[in-house]
C-alpha cells in the first residue's frame, strides 16, 4: 500500500527514492536512519517532496477505501457476513475465546 505519495518537485533527498513509497520503505529507512516513522513522514512532508495518502486498506481482504467510513463500512459486511456463516470470533478478548477446562477448577 502506498502511504506516501511523490509530488515530483524536482527535488530529491539523498538516499530516499523519488518515487511513492510504501510501508516497507517506510520502515527500511526508519530503520537505516535511527528515526521514528512520525519524525520520517513529518520531515519528508515538510519539504513538500511527498503527502501522506488517505487510503484505508481492509486487513481481511485487502481491499482500498478512500475514506475512514467507507472503511468501516466495508469492515462491518465482512462481521455481517462471519455473523450468518457462525463464524467464531478471532479477537482474544472476546467472551467466545474464553474456554474453561478442568484444568482451570481445583
Amino acid at each position: 500500500m502506498v502511504k506516501l505519495k511523490y509530488m515530483g518537485n524536482a527535488q530529491y533527498i539523498p538516499m530516499i527514492p523519488s518515487r511513492d513509497l510504501t510501508d516497507f520503505d517506510i520502515e527500511t529507512i526508519c530503520q537505516r536512519d535511527g528515526m521514528t516513522e512520525k519524525e520520517l513522514i513529518d520531515m519528508l512532508c515538510s519539504r513538500g517532496l511527498y503527502k501522506p495518502t488517505n487510503e484505508f486498506t481492509c486487513d481481511i481482504c485487502g481491499h482500498v477505501s478512500k475514506t475512514g467510513k467507507a472503511a468501516i463500512k466495508h469492515e462491518l459486511k465482512h462481521i455481517t457476513e462471519a455473523q450468518i456463516t457462525g463464524e467464531e470470533s478471532t479477537n482474544a478478548n472476546s467472551i467466545d475465546s474464553i474456554k474453561e477446562t478442568d484444568t482451570d477448577r481445583e
